[in-house]
This record gives structure tokens, sequence and C-alpha cells, in this order.
């Protein structure tokens, strides 16, 4: 098992330090605004993007890692994601403040004509504030805390924190994409006081039919296009955006998490699920022990929300604390977590999704539940 520094990725849009340590519990040394943490990456197509390992040699990266046995670290059938893939992504909202909202599609009664249009008017070349944008374009919705959202391709999205006094904090976990040694990629989001670009994500069917060349160099490194970037100067590609909006489909869900009570001392939230990623929330009693539920010889990351506890497995233990960010290969077998005070984390992995269908029955969760857990994706 392999402890996880951050990545720290600056922002115009992010937070102070301290903030990050009152949610997160992670301490930052630099006293700059952090927007993003990527807890658990092992992106190769961009430089410094890959964790470095707590528990290794300096500079030794995930990457490393897992390149010296790739199966025996991910599993025998999780292998890494192809070089150029789509972008499916959900946000838990660990905590929100203030009137923080997204944008996710285009406004009742716009479609691709009318979106063309405003490109062709110049209106995104135009400067506009967050509130013109909702109201003459874009429909919006408000966060809730403790909410899972999936993200599928094709969908506009953003993230607007409109004051000094509002914020938000979102564990991201998405599908891998690019050069990358992982086929998942968790990372902690902050936002105060501003917007994110109007954005949209390709799909792989979008990727696979692109013949471009240097939109499918733009993709391996960060599928990512910009519609409209608030006057930072950045690339934004409209026209772009406009082919990949899938117009008329709602694809920004809310799923209904399903809790699974295993023994007095465990209890089991699945937050949510495409066929990239899975997403649980596990919260064990002061003075219990919890198990691992199988999820088929595959690695997987936890991460600790709150509180402590003593992970155990076969030929070892490590301390789990608020903050930590743990990778777990493939091979650990009968892992275990024993805490005095109690403990609170998350587990992401790339699911098998009739297991998972699998053990959630067998939890007594019906399938009209498991539906708004596991959501279809592109």
């Amino acid at each position: 098992m392999h402890i996880l520094d951050p990545v720290i990725i600056e922002k115009p849009w992010g937070v102070r330090p301290h903030l990050i340590k009152w949610c997160t519990g992670i301490g930052i040394t630099r006293n700059k605004l952090v927007g993003e943490l990527w807890i658990a990456s092992g992106l190769k197509s961009l430089s410094g993007k890959a964790n470095t390992v707590r528990d290794a040699a300096p500079g030794t990266t995930i990457v490393d890692i897992v390149g010296k046995d790739v199966k025996k670290f991910l599993g025998p059938e999780a292998v890494p994601p192809k070089e150029l893939c789509g972008k499916t992504e959900a946000w838990y909202v660990r905590d929100v403040k203030g009137d923080v909202r997204t944008i996710t599609g285009l406004r009742e009664g716009k479609g691709k004509e009318e979106f063309t249009r405003l490109i062709k008017d110049g209106y995104f070349e135009q400067a506009h504030d967050f509130e013109e944008l909702e109201k003459e374009v874009f429909k919006t919705k408000k966060f809730k805390r403790n909410a899972f959202y999936v993200l599928l391709p094709g969908t506009l999205h953003t993230i607007y924190a409109p004051d000094k006094e509002s914020y938000i904090v979102i564990d991201e976990i998405q599908q891998g994409f690019g050069d990358n040694a992982l086929p998942i990629l968790s990372k902690i989001l902050f936002v105060t006081n501003s917007a994110l670009s109007v954005q949209v994500h390709p799909s792989g069917k979008d990727v696979a039919n692109e013949k471009r060349k240097g939109i499918l160099k733009q993709y391996a490194t960060e599928p990512t296009v910009r519609v409209y970037d608030f006057g930072r100067g950045r690339r934004s590609q409209p026209e772009l955006a406009a082919d990949l909006i899938h117009y008329g489909r709602e694809g920004f869900i809310k799923t209904r998490p399903v809790t699974v009570e295993r023994g007095p001392g465990c209890k089991v939230t699945y937050l949510g699920a495409t066929r990239y990623f899975a997403r649980e929330l596990i919260e064990v009693r002061r003075g219990y022990e919890c198990s691992a539920l199988e999820i088929r010889g595959r690695y997987f990351i936890l991460h600790c929300i709150d509180g402590e506890g003593l992970v155990n497995w076969k030929s070892g233990e490590l301390r789990l604390e608020r903050g930590i960010t743990v990778a777990v290969p493939a091979w650990v077998e009968s892992l275990s977590l024993k805490t005095n005070s109690g403990c609170i984390f998350y587990r992401d992995y790339l699911p098998d999704l009739r297991l998972l269908r699998r053990t959630l029955k067998s939890g007594g969760i019906s399938d009209k539940q498991i539906g708004g857990m596991i959501i279809e994706a592109d």
C-alpha cells in the first residue's frame, strides 16, 4: 500500500491554504490560491501531474510503482485506459457555503441552431458575467451539500461562487484520460469568489470519430473544451464545443445513493457509479472494525475525510488519518480497518458493474434503488 502526496494546482479561482487545512486536513506550505489537489493521479501526458509516493525513494511517483507490474497493481482486468479517450466525471460536494451553482446546459428552447448563431454573432467574444450568461443562454442548478453528481460527456458545466463569503469543496472522480497509468483520477476542487470556465468534455465516441491531429493532441493532454473563460485569456473553442454538446439531454445527474449496514459498527454508502468509476463513502464507528468488500482483484483508492484508523492486511498495517490518500494494489488481501475514535473515508475504484449489482442486491437493495445510483455513461 502506498501513501500519495497531493499534486498542488494553483488557480485564480482557488482558496487560501488555511481553508484547505480546515476543510480537508491537508496542509499546504505555499501561500498561493489553490484550486485543485490531485490526490490520486497517474497522468504521464502532463509533466508533474502524477502523485509522488511518500513511502518510497524521493521522487518516486505512482507511475513508477504501477509500471513495475501493471497487472499485479491494477489487477488482471483493470488495464490502463487507451491513450485517447473521453471524459466522464462526478462531483461529491464535501462542503458548500452561499449560493454556489453550476451551468447544466442551454436554457429551454435553445438548441444547436441558436448556440451556433451566438457563436457567429460573436457573443462569446464579448464580456459577460455569470449572471448575464445565466439569464440569456444557460440553465443553472444550485449545489447541495453531500450530493453526488455525475457529469456525462457532452454536458455544459462550470462552478460559480458569487462572492468572498461563498465557496465550495468538491471531491471529483473521473475517467482517466491521456497517457495515464491509472484508469481513474481523483482530485479535490476548491472555488471561491469566482467562476470556472464554461466547458464541455468529449465522449470516447467523439474522440474516436475525430480526424484532426491538433484536436486529438489536445484530447490526449486535457479533454476539456472551453466555451467561455471570463476574460482569462486562455483558449476557448465554442465552435468545437458546438459539435460536442448533447443537446436536449439531461447530462448533469444527481444520483440517489444507497446505504448498506455491515454490522453494528460499519456503514457503506454507495454514492454513485458508472462503468468508468465508482465511489463508496464508508463510516466505521469508534471501537469497531470493517472489512473491505470484494471488487474482484482490482486496485482502489482510499481517502480519509475524518477521524483515523488502523488499516490491516495480510502482510502489514498502515495508519489512515484525515487528509491521507492511499493507493491499494490489487494483490492486497483481507483488508480491514479498525478505529478507536471513528473514521470516515471514501473508496474509489474501477467497478465490475455486474458484481456491484450482485453485492447491492445481497444487501437488500432493490433494482429500482440500484438504477438511481448506477448511471449509464457514454
